[in-house]
């Protein structure tokens, strides 16, 4: 096992534990500080920017629950988390107003937010083997839960300095300050207190802490490890000569590291596959990385979570409820995991039939990722690439020339529809009077990378850069103006009778109506 110890449990107590504070600022780190959207690992192997109140979400978690940690307390219910941590049998979240709840194992203390974090704003949050670190937005590191060597004793030799990451690991801790310098304390067996002397002089922009060995992260995307190497955890692979390392995480016998290009690297002990990085992320952008005790876990720039590894408790196996659903932070404890998901809300007022609180089935749960809206209709588009339309005519039915496929942008006409598929191809539908939903043949075997709808006239953008209208022409709004020829569009917009056109050398083209002066484009 990464952590070598006998602790006899008793009292435990699987109650969310809180405290919190009010209006939440951004948190400041280091220079070249990576930007990614995740937080903690086994113990929040990686400090990483805080997401922005709206990024967050509500918090989900599978993996082992006897002592309660993966069993989300209905106080967090409607909250914004931003970021979460994961221990050996506890976990801490940190919601969007800067106040932290633990739950889980309180054999320790570790899930007894301190009174002293009452009022106060928190930026981080860490978990360790039975211990809690928790960060202020004045740069103050609070420790709490077990101490029996002295990882939750913050060293007098960080007062009045300002901390911008902190780490907790099996039994120690590690804490960033702002001029770019880690401070270790707490076990100080196996040297993972012990930080180099190379670390001197360089400016470290992450910290990351496992089980018997600790990461850090250098402003110029340079990783070092110390500590625990028997399995090779702490020593860097050659494969990370000479790339940009971004992010990085610390389990309990092996590391990840995040590159600049969105691939994950894994080091160490491979005896559950914790350090074999699925196929399946092959080609993906990876955003955030988490390590727990013999799992490993990522999200990618899609939203979609990934976790291999050990998976005795389920901890690799998300639950059906996370599937499909937008991810924005992940996290890893010793045999559970944690995410962070975007709340998929969608607001609508005005006539109905849109005006409704009540989410369609068919988005429920899911992350929205654009909405459109016309004179009767209103249009979602999810994550998974299906459109739903809601409406009380039928006309705005989806297509069933969609099924199938997946769908990444959407557009509404006044009584019009448009949806553009993954593979370029344009699909229209509702009202079609003024020819607004006959897609021209003109774009079949093209490739479109962007549509926009008017009134009774539709726009599509190639991927060469050339742009085709259709539809009502009244105010030869699809007359696409000669002095577009040989430019490359880059963006379309439609309005009421008029269209416009954004170039690569930063023109704005209009045409169309300009009975209110809006064809006249003052930056042309």
């Amino acid at each position: 096992m990464g952590v070598t110890t006998t602790v006899e449990l008793s009292g435990h107590d699987a109650v969310s534990r809180r405290a919190g504070g009010t209006a939440r600022p951004a948190v400041v780190m280091g220079a070249g500080a990576p930007t990614v959207t995740s937080a903690a690992a086994l113990t929040e192997p990686v400090f990483e920017r805080v997401p922005a109140p709206r990024a967050g979400g509500e918090v989900a978690s599978w993996g082992a629950e006897s002592l309660g940690e993966s069993v989300v307390p209905a106080s967090l219910t409607d909250a914004t988390i931003t970021a979460v941590a994961g221990g050996r049998s506890h976990s801490v979240a940190l919601t969007a107003d800067g106040e932290v709840v633990a739950w889980g194992d309180d054999s320790e203390g570790q899930t007894d937010v301190p009174a002293a974090l009452a009022g106060e704003t928190v930026t981080a949050v860490a978990a360790g083997c039975v211990h809690s670190l928790a960060l202020t937005a004045d740069g103050e590191v609070v420790a709490w839960g077990g101490d029996n060597r002295g990882q939750s004793s913050v060293p007098a030799s960080l007062r009045g300095r300002t901390v911008t990451a902190v780490a907790a690991g099996g039994w120690h801790s590690l804490a960033l300050t702002a001029d770019g310098e880690v401070v270790a304390w707490g076990d100080e067996s196996k040297g993972r207190t012990e930080v180099p002397q190379s670390l001197h002089g360089k400016t470290v922009v992450a910290i990351a802490a496992g089980g018997l060995h600790s990461l850090a992260l250098t402003s110029n995307g340079t990783v070092i490890g110390w500590g625990y190497d028997a399995h090779g955890q702490s020593t860097t692979p050659s494969s990370l000569w000479g790339q940009h390392v971004t992010a990085i995480a610390a389990g309990g016998l092996h590391s990840l590291a995040l590159g600049a290009d969105g691939t994950v690297t894994a080091w160490g002990c491979g005896t559950y596959g914790q350090v074999d990085v699925p196929a399946a992320l092959a080609g993906k952008k990876v955003t955030a990385i988490a390590a727990g005790y013999y799992h490993s876990v990522a999200s990618t720039s899609d939203g979609t979570v990934r976790a291999w590894g050990n998976n005795s408790d389920g901890q690799t196996r998300a639950p059906a409820s996370v599937r499909g659903r937008r991810v924005t932070a992940v996290a890893a404890g010793f045999y559970h995991s944690l995410v962070v998901l975007a709340r998929p809300t969608v607001a609508t007022w005005g006539w109905s039939p849109c005006q409704d609180t009540e989410l369609p089935t068919s988005v429920a749960g899911k992350a929205v990722t654009a909405v459109a809206g016309g004179r009767s209709h209103c249009m979602m588009l999810t994550s998974d690439g299906r459109v739903t339309v809601r409406s009380d005519d039928p006309a705005y039915d989806v297509p069933a020339s969609l099924s199938g496929k997946r769908v990444t942008a959407i557009a509404a006409g006044w009584s019009h529809a448009l949806a553009l598929t993954d593979d370029g191809e344009v699909a229209a539908w509702g009202y079609g009077d003024n020819g607004q939903i006959d897609v021209p043949a003109a774009l079949t075997g093209k490739k479109v990378t962007a549509i926009a709808g008017g009134y009774f006239h539709s726009l599509a953008l190639t991927a060469d850069g050339e742009v085709t209208v259709w539809g009502d022409d009244l105010y030869a709004q699809t007359e696409v103006p000669s002095s577009l020829a040989g430019r490359t569009v880059t963006a379309i917009a439609a309005g009421e009778l008029h269209s416009l056109a954004f170039t690569a050398d930063g023109t704005v083209m209009v045409w169309g109506s300009n009975d209110y002066e809006q064809a006249d484009a003052p930056l042309s």
